[in-house]
């Protein structure tokens, strides 16, 4: 199956979402990559266009319309069309229910629901040209809720029910959505997490799959059509077990909890 004739992806200038840039971009595809971190993405771009591939910056903020439009008239601009938008930008944030503030919430909702929300309504138009496919990236968390997360976790089970809506929605236009669910992956969404836990500190880092691991799941599910892809072993046997095994599940959570407080207390790493 070919590859995209051109992308859009969002939160692009890290983690998962430059990985996939790279990825769309060494098997053809002209790319148009979207973050807040202009500097950033023009490394990207640079890295992109040293290989032989294409590609675009456009600096903005999921949360704001505006710029989301901006992007897609940018791709439509120089690339013709879309074939494919990628809705990856988002981050999390570590705090008790108790802690939670109502600017926590706007802030988080605003990035992680709204983006995603208004990078399908403003590139739908171009995709229902293509027939092409829409990746909502959400989370192992959009099925299976986790401690300290919250917040985070009701903005991953939102895009579960986004994606859900908009595949049936679409279907008969051509466009298809695929919801892809990471687990653990390395990169800095730990470090750059906001925290409001207190005496319980916030993983500094983690271990997991890479984003370059990722990203190929998350293409090859694109290009494939499917409904959801969910990754790594731990988070699938997670869902898997909250699903069917509920009291189980939290039996294994509690014990996750002990294990991350006794290890963050002595400096370790115990990240869910």
């Amino acid at each position: 199956m070919r590859a995209a004739r051109s992308i859009l992806v969002t939160g692009a200038s890290s983690g998962i979402g430059r990985a996939t840039c790279l990825e769309y971009a060494r098997r053809g595809a002209s790319v148009l990559a979207m973050a807040r971190t202009e500097e950033k993405l023009a490394g990207l771009v640079r890295e992109i266009e040293k290989s032989g591939g294409r590609a675009v910056a456009s600096a903005g903020d999921v949360g704001k319309r505006e710029d989301v439009r901006a992007a897609v008239e940018l791709a439509n601009k120089n690339f013709g069309g879309l074939d494919t938008a990628v809705a990856n930008a988002g981050f999390g944030l570590y705090a008790a229910v108790d802690r939670i503030t109502e600017e926590d919430f706007d802030a988080i909702t605003r990035t992680n629901v709204k983006g995603v929300l208004w990078t399908l309504q403003e590139s739908l138009p171009l995709l229902r040209a293509s027939r092409g496919r829409f990746a909502v990236v959400s989370s192992i968390l959009g099925r299976a809720s986790v401690p300290w997360s919250a917040l985070y976790c009701m903005t991953k089970h939102a895009l579960t029910a986004l994606a859900d809506s908009a595949r049936l929605e679409l279907e008969k236009d051509g466009v298809s959505v695929t919801l892809v669910g990471p687990g653990l992956t390395a990169t800095d969404f730990q470090r750059n997490a906001p925290s409001r836990l207190g005496g319980v500190p916030s993983p500094s880092n983690v271990r997991g799959w890479t984003s370059e691991k990722v990203a190929l799941r998350l293409i090859a599910a694109v290009e494939r059509r499917r409904r959801e892809v969910y990754m790594t072993f731990p988070g699938r046997a997670l869902i898997w077990a909250r699903t069917r095994f509920p009291a189980l599940a939290d039996w294994g959570v509690r014990k996750w909890m002990r294990k991350f407080e006794e290890r963050q207390k002595r400096g370790g790493n115990a990240a869910p």
